[in-house]
């Protein structure tokens, strides 16, 4: 007879240890949004409570290598406000429509938790 005790006990160890796991997830934009540049937008996330602050990134997908351009709206922005309102420049990226925002936990050392957009999101001319 098989012995499925060390097996739970296992399965319950993995449960706990993903229970603890630093965790971001964008909200807005996720993907399809028309943004005005020179206009305001709140950008959204959750993030569980063993984060304390995140930095913002607006990444830019490059064209050919595949690549992404970074621009850093907001650093150190307290994670469990969920969201900060970004105004776009007025002459950031009109017309193009490969953004991605990316929230990740703020420098400190260690691994860097983040999550990004799902797709892209569009800047307009306002």
């Amino acid at each position: 007879m098989l012995d499925f005790s060390l097996l739970a006990a296992h399965i319950d160890d993995e449960a706990w240890c993903s229970a603890r796991l630093k965790n971001i997830t964008v909200l807005s934009p996720n993907g399809g949004e028309i943004w005005g540049a020179g206009n305001s937008y709140t950008i959204t996330w959750k993030s569980s409570s063993d984060i304390f602050m995140v930095d913002i990134k607006v990444l830019l997908k490059e064209a050919g290598e595949g690549g992404f351009l970074a621009a850093i709206p907001a650093a150190g922005v307290s994670a469990a406000s969920g969201q900060y309102r970004w105004t776009i420049p007025s002459n950031f990226g009109p017309g193009v429509d490969n953004f991605k925002v990316r929230v990740e936990t703020s420098a400190g050392g260690g691994a860097s938790t983040f999550d990004e957009s799902d797709n892209y999101f569009s800047i307009v001319a306002a």
